[in-house]
């Protein structure tokens, strides 16, 4: 019997998707839609899974079963790009009939162990399968947030690929998600602990809350000197804690220049890591990613030369710079300078790998910042509509704002109600190093009507709720279109 004949692939889908994202550059408005195919395959309850990046920002979704001609509608019941996962349904009854849903291996493969990827990868319409062997495990990134367990293999993963099924025998254990480029033969799956917490929480608040975390900032501690300076004992290891997220559940109950030692008794290396399975070493984040949110748990700091244990509840903590792939995204244009929240995705619509067209001061930014206010955003000179008002700064774009008329900004409400509100004759963005940008308020008022009609920008800004003859003319403009 061929070794591929076990492999249940008649639970393996392809999914067509139309996406249209968001415009970050111009939010008012939305960039031109794209076609794009992915893999997926039939989970318990009449559900498909797929990857979040397969059907992110989708205006209309249709499913194609193994063998069959026939497209199927779907839609998108629920997404994390946390963890790059997606859950849809088929409405149709027709195409559950003889449909099995796969079953999941409650593990994690081993080093050196086969495993199977099947998909429909880019270069053809029918179903692939590649081999290939478990080479490594580890944390690794899903976005530039979120780090959970990964698991590489040597087996192909293409465009197209994303979200369909990795086998071990006849059961899944891992869902493929990525490849490294300009690399061969290095893939990258979802194992079984990311997509049993995605499906159990899904299962049990019929949304995606997000993974638990500490929100700290944190150095290792493997240098002896750093070490002895903290009065560690020889058989004592952790690591110095450097700064606690005001969102934090140990925000207060852990202090800068503590050193974590243990994680609900899970003790914590120098280098960050702790012990799991056999010989295998992970992040110490791991344990808390397998926590749901609201569990009680214990953290053991080592402060000026005692123990101490500290009791808290585990919840999820939004990233600073968010990965705000779902909603549209908030702006306010204001005599042409039009500023937007910083995200993971208006980074993303720079391009270039790890953001290297982006202006260094957000790269920057975008590493090294740190969240002062619960409701904090750091706000972007994302564009400048050229006109008379604000000609001569168009090489601010890209900066960050950081005061207006000398009060810190604390999100893109507040710099709105400043403009609206200010009896200043000149408004002053203060752009740190990149310098400022001063406009007569007066002018700027009466320049932004101006701009607004000739780009065809319906409102200075998308914060505030509708009015209802508001609405009532976009349906007619629809209705028009």
């Amino acid at each position: 019997m061929d070794i591929y004949d076990n492999l249940p692939l008649d639970g393996v889908v392809k999914i067509f998707a139309n996406l249209t994202d968001p415009d970050y550059e111009s939010p008012w408005q939305m960039c031109q839609s794209i076609d794009v195919t992915g893999s997926g395959f039939i989970i318990e309850n009449n559900r498909i899974i797929t990857n979040a990046h397969v059907v992110a920002n989708s205006t209309f979704i249709s499913v194609r079963k193994y063998s069959e001609a026939v497209k199927y509608v779907g839609r998108l019941v629920c997404i994390s790009h946390d963890c790059d996962m997606a859950i849809l349904a088929v409405d149709d009854k027709k195409f559950w009939e003889g449909m099995k849903p796969l079953t999941f291996a409650s593990r994690v493969p081993h080093l050196q162990e086969k495993v199977f990827v099947a998909g429909y990868p880019e270069g053809g319409d029918t179903i692939s399968v590649t081999r290939g062997i478990v080479s490594r495990i580890e944390l690794g990134a899903y976005t530039r947030n979120t780090e959970l367990l990964t698991v590489q293999i040597d087996a192909a993963i293409n465009p197209g690929n994303s979200g369909g099924p990795v086998f071990a025998g006849s059961e899944v254990v891992g869902i493929a998600f990525s490849g490294l480029d300009d690399a061969d033969g290095i893939g990258y799956i979802i194992p079984f602990p990311v997509y049993q917490y995605f499906l159990k929480d899904f299962e049990q608040t019929g949304k995606w809350n997000g993974f638990c975390s500490l929100g700290i900032r944190y150095q290792y501690m493997e240098n002896k000197g750093l070490r002895l300076s903290h009065q560690m004992p020889d058989d004592l290891t952790g690591i110095l804690i450097r700064y606690i997220d005001p969102l934090s559940p140990c925000h207060g109950l852990m202090l800068p220049d503590d050193v974590l030692c243990s994680v609900n008794n899970t003790h914590i290396a120098n280098d960050g890591t702790i012990k799991w399975r056999n010989r295998e070493r992970v992040a110490h984040k791991f344990v808390l990613q397998q926590s749901p949110p609201g569990t009680k748990m214990t953290l053991q700091v080592f402060r000026e030369g005692e123990l101490k244990t500290i009791p808290f509840t585990t919840q999820f903590i939004p990233p600073f710079i968010p990965a705000t792939y779902d909603a549209p995204p908030t702006y306010v244009c204001w005599a042409g300078l039009v500023f937007v929240p910083l995200s993971i995705p208006f980074m993303d619509s720079y391009g270039g790998e790890y953001w290297a067209r982006a202006p260094l001061s957000l790269q920057s930014t975008c590493e090294s910042s740190r969240r002062k206010w619960k409701d904090q955003q750091i706000i972007v000179l994302a564009r400048i509509l050229v006109d008379e008002v604000n000609w001569g700064y168009e090489d601010t774009q890209g900066s960050v704002v950081t005061k207006l008329n000398q009060i810190e900004i604390i999100n893109l409400k507040h710099l709105y109600d400043i403009i609206q509100e200010s009896k200043d004759t000149f408004l002053k963005f203060e752009l740190g190093m990149d310098g400022v940008v001063c406009i007569n308020r007066e002018a700027g008022m009466k320049a932004t009507e101006k701009i607004l009609k000739v780009h065809k920008i319906n409102s200075m800004t998308n914060l505030l709720p509708k009015k209802n003859g508001e609405k009532e003319k976009e349906k007619k403009k629809k209705k028009h279109e």
